[in-house]
Order: C-alpha cells, then structure tokens, then sequence
C-alpha cells in the first residue's frame, strides 16, 4: 500500500513540477503570440491554487519601481524537498 500511494503522491509531484517551471518559463514568453498566452493562462490556472497560498508567505523583492516574485522558485524547492525527503519515508512505512 505505501509503495502505491508513494507512486501516486510522487507522479504528482512531478507533474507539479513541470507545470511549475512551464509557468516560469510561459511568464516571460506569454505576451509573444496569442497560443502561448492561452497555453500560459491554463497553466496558470492549473498553477495558482499551489502558487497563491506562498504568495502570502514569500515576501517580493523591489527591484525599485519592479519586484520579482519568488514564489514559483520556492515552490520548486519545496517540491523538491517532499520527493527528496518526504516521500522516500513514506515509502518505507510498514502499511
């Protein structure tokens, strides 16, 4: 049973990961043709649920006059610490 929902809470962190890091490289691009702004807009909406919450936590830089959101990159790293630490435990939970 541990080894089904490690693979499970695994292939959707993974999946996350992925749409997190399209949403990185689709904000600097979206603007280019209208394709890439409706595929930017769905990943978004796919991406802000996860995104919104660290919003809150994650303060922006001002950059004077601009500031940089962090937030996409520290979501990153958080997935990266649940299937580096997190989830290897629970694979080898007894159940």
């Amino acid at each position: 049973m541990a080894i089904i929902l490690y693979q499970i809470l695994s292939a959707v962190a993974t999946i996350l990961y992925y749409l997190i890091f399209a949403h990185i490289i689709l904000s600097w691009v979206r603007n280019m043709n209208p394709t890439l702004s409706q595929i930017a807009e769905t990943v978004d909406q796919l991406v802000n649920p996860i995104l919104r919450p660290l919003r809150n936590i994650v303060p922006k830089i001002d950059l004077g006059g601009a500031q940089l959101d962090l937030t996409a990159i520290v979501a990153l790293l958080l997935l990266g610490f649940i299937q580096g630490y997190i989830l290897p435990i629970i694979k080898t939970l007894p159940f």
